[in-house]
């Protein structure tokens, strides 16, 4: 996980900074490093969507403007994980303070403890605090927040929520060896919950904590559960 944060944070900041996702996120983790590409991927879109959310909440921890760039991402990406996933808060705090000495220095460890530390114990007043705030709400600019609520002035709420929604895992069928049906009767054998999309897609409702293989979520690893789960992804943000 340290590694992960570690990295999430270098992409984080050069985002910031006017690099374009894709092209930080390649440069820092290559797609060939599949596994900790995905955790690096997830914390880094996670920390960005919710922005406006997080940079106020490291904002108000801080008695002072953090100098460090990369130790205000680094927080703001512990935060996220903190309020979105479910790592252990101790080993979250744990891993972003060692990850604290190899972004910048050894003393930076003392403040990003403190910070996080502090963030667990006044965690919903703090969240009440920022929300006042509509950029922190909403982890959406200002102007883009007036221009939806006075040209949907009855459903702009709902439309700046949905920005802020992790998309749903959609799967395409790989119709040369399954069909729709059948791997939503499998998803049902295997006590995962999905829906039909369509004609040639389904959708996982409730994502397992690993996100595995659904042929894998059985315990079999058959010939058969191979062509079960043999689909393309296709993720929607």
């Amino acid at each position: 996980m340290r590694d992960a944060q570690r990295l999430a944070t270098i992409v984080v900041e050069r985002v910031l900074s006017g690099a374009t996702l894709p092209a930080a996120l390649e440069s820092a983790v290559p797609r060939s490093a599949d596994r900790r590409r995905a955790l690096v991927q997830e914390l880094c879109f996670g920390t960005l969507r919710h922005w406006g959310l997080l940079d106020a909440l490291v904002r108000r921890l801080a008695t002072k403007p953090i100098a460090d760039p990369a130790l205000h991402c680094l927080v703001a990406v512990a935060i996220y994980q903190l309020l979105q996933t479910r790592a252990p808060s101790f080993a979250v705090v744990d891993h972003a303070v060692n990850a604290a000495a190899m972004l910048t220095r050894p003393a930076a460890k003392a403040l990003v403890n403190a910070l996080l530390r502090r963030f667990l114990r006044e965690r919903d007043a703090l969240l009440e605090a920022v929300r006042a705030d509509p950029v922190a709400r909403w982890s959406h600019p200002k102007w883009w927040i007036d221009r939806v609520e006075r040209e949907l002035p009855d459903d702009w709420q709902n439309v700046l929520a949905a920005g802020n929604t992790h998309a749903p895992l959609t799967l395409r069928v790989n119709r040369r060896v399954s069909s729709r049906d059948e791997c939503l009767s499998r998803f049902r054998e295997a006590g995962i919950q999905a829906v039909a999309a369509g004609d040639k897609t389904v959708q996982w409702t409730v994502l397992s904590d690993e996100r595995r293989e659904p042929g894998r979520a059985a315990g079999k690893q058959s010939r058969t559960t191979v062509a079960f789960y043999s689909f393309r992804i296709q993720i929607f943000r």
